[in-house]
């Protein structure tokens, strides 16, 4: 049920990326305006795929010939728009080479995924309690990329013509991930 719920999932947050986070990764001028162009583009398309990904949960539904399905896959959707929030810390950790990254981040948000799951899942919860686990675990790894970095979002420094280079350099790399 979990799986069949999650396909969608997979597949927005492969398009929102769409290589701009590995662009912003090996940029090397004007960081910070690249920075901030991630942020804005990740977020907005996290939120129109995870719209997108809401809208075609009763495909899947069908598909795998389930409601609870359907039901999964529409909770699942807002996942997207979670997981953008952390994409441009994240980035900007790896960029840093940051060991923190590896050493808290991943293991805490497993392990907090793991705990909630569990916990959910003798309280009786089924397929549900895998769905409770990805969203806890997956805001606090958002909160703990954006606790370990300095960098702090302007706005103001998001422009068109950053994110036309940003996606130039992955589109190459979104469809190779496709």
């Amino acid at each position: 049920m979990f799986a069949g719920g999650s396909v969608l999932f997979g597949f927005a947050l492969l398009a929102t990326d769409s290589g701009m986070v590995a662009a912003l990764i090996q940029r090397r001028d004007r960081v910070e305006e690249a920075a901030n162009t991630v942020l804005v583009a990740t977020a907005l398309g996290g939120f129109l795929f995870g719209l997108l990904a809401l809208a075609c949960a009763p495909l899947i539904g069908l598909i795998f010939h389930s409601s609870e399905v359907t039901s999964v896959a529409a909770a699942m959707s807002g996942m997207v728009f979670v997981r953008t929030l952390g994409s441009v810390p994240n980035a900007l950790l790896q960029r840093e080479f940051s060991f923190l990254r590896r050493l808290a981040v991943e293991p805490i948000q497993v392990v907090v995924f793991g705990a909630v799951s569990i916990v959910a899942a003798v309280v009786g919860l089924g397929v549900w309690s895998l769905v409770l686990g990805q969203y806890v675990g997956a805001v606090v790894d958002v909160a703990l990329c954006w606790f370990f970095i300095k960098w702090r979002p302007n706005l103001r420094l998001a422009s068109f013509h950053m994110w036309r280079e940003l996606v130039r350099y992955g589109r190459y790399l979104l469809i190779s991930g496709v």
